[in-house]
């Protein structure tokens, strides 16, 4: 499970709900409980998950980084 701090455990909960669990307890018994296949299956599912949200998080970032310029230059 995450180490506890709040930004961990975020995450861990945007997972969870992209991999359609109803919680991050219910995420962890998922895997806790699979054979290796279904283990395999969660693991790409969670690292296609993660992939999604580091790419949606950089297009923010760039966009709200462009705006500060923006605004900096008083454009």
């Amino acid at each position: 499970m995450a180490k506890g701090n709040e930004e961990h455990n975020l995450m861990l909960t945007h997972i969870a709900t992209l991999l359609n669990c109803p919680n991050n307890d219910a995420m962890h018994q998922a895997i806790l409980s699979s054979d290796l296949t279904k283990y395999q299956l969660l693991t790409r599912n969670a690292l296609e998950a993660t992939s999604w949200l580091k790419r949606y998080t950089q297009a923010l970032l760039e966009k709200e980084s462009a705006h500060n310029i923006n605004t900096t230059n008083g454009e």
